[in-house]
């Protein structure tokens, strides 16, 4: 019944996330606390200092993010026909994903990033079905720029960039400066920031390899419950599978937004294994995994064969995602 309910086309069953969100914004606000505190990133601590002296509304802000998160994810989804008919379930799997550690749904920078990421896959898509698309390119380094701002490591997502570009069009070399442009304007910003500080930001903790200090930290930094993760794994994997088996029968523009969202995977599986072994952890930097996750579970989830053993792979999948988001509750 609930994946016939969010396998719905009206993007209004999104809403429906709101107490459950509640729920659990309550439980993060009554056990639990922010994850590890995350160094590196410019003007972060100032925002993190703050925030810690209001929980309440980190809680908020975090539970909000998770839900623009899984509303963009969703609306990306459908627009480029990743699965045969609309549906909202990308927005079911990304908020359960985003709440399942109690420490990610307090607001937390990678989360915070997602949201501009996802920003600048849209306009890159996009962009395949104009002929003139200077301004969704130039955005695309844009909103790359501001996911760097809260989380550094996501600048190498310039690479994906260009090659999305060269997937959706004929890219020439004026479209590419425009997506540096578009970085570089964020870039000049924060230089004259810093330079009228006269500080610079400290970036040594993401080029600094080994083993990590707090071994517990660094777990919970990626994920607390390692059981729902190999699950989670699993299943999109599965869903991969047929997301991958589409390619053959798809519109050439379909086609395209496929590989273009296949190049983004590895380019997110690739930072998180990054991440992983640095020295200093970055907190809740697998969150970035929400945005393959989301979508390839949900392609898995949206299938119209073999209904009853797709409904049994949702409901083994859609309990354990709401007992670890509760389970606070239980340590409490």
């Amino acid at each position: 019944m609930l994946r016939s309910f969010f396998a719905s086309n009206r993007p209004m069953v999104l809403s429906t996330l709101l107490l459950p969100a509640c729920f659990f914004g309550f439980l993060a606000w009554r056990y639990s606390q922010p994850g590890p505190a995350t160094e590196g990133i410019p003007f972060w601590p100032w925002a993190d200092t703050l925030l810690l002296q209001w929980p309440s509304v980190s809680v908020v802000l975090g539970l909000l993010v998770i839900m623009m998160g899984g509303l963009l994810v969703s609306l990306i989804y459908n627009e480029h026909d990743y699965a045969h008919k609309e549906n909202y379930l990308p927005g079911l799997v990304y908020f359960l994903f985003g709440v399942s550690s109690s420490d990610w749904v307090f607001l937390n920078p990678v989360f915070l990033a997602n949201i501009f990421v996802l920003l600048a896959l849209r306009s890159v898509l996009r962009s395949g079905r104009v002929k003139k698309a200077n301004t969704m390119l130039y955005n695309a380094g844009l909103f790359l720029g501001i996911a760097s701002l809260f989380y550094p490591p996501y600048i190498i997502l310039i690479l994906f960039v260009w090659i999305a570009m060269s997937i959706m069009r004929s890219t020439t070399l004026r479209e590419v400066l425009l997506s540096i442009m578009g970085l570089l304007t964020v870039g000049a910003y924060v230089f004259s920031l810093y330079w009228w500080k006269g500080t610079e930001p400290d970036l040594s903790g993401f080029f600094d390899f080994g083993e990590s200090m707090d071994a517990e930290s660094s777990a919970c930094a990626f994920f607390c419950h390692w059981h729902f993760l190999v699950l989670t794994i699993l299943v999109a994997l599965a869903g991969w599978a047929i997301f991958l088996k589409g390619l053959s029968g798809s519109t050439v523009h379909r086609k395209n937004a496929k590989r273009v969202f296949n190049w983004l995977s590895l380019f997110l599986i690739v930072l998180v294994g990054y991440q992983a072994n640095l020295q200093q952890q970055a907190g809740s930097y697998g969150a970035a995994l929400a945005i393959p996750f989301s979508v390839f579970c949900a392609v898995l989830f949206a299938e119209e064969r073999r209904k009853p053993w797709i409904d049994l792979a949702f409901h083994l999948w859609v309990l354990p995602a709401l007992y670890v988001a509760s389970a606070v509750l239980f340590a409490g």
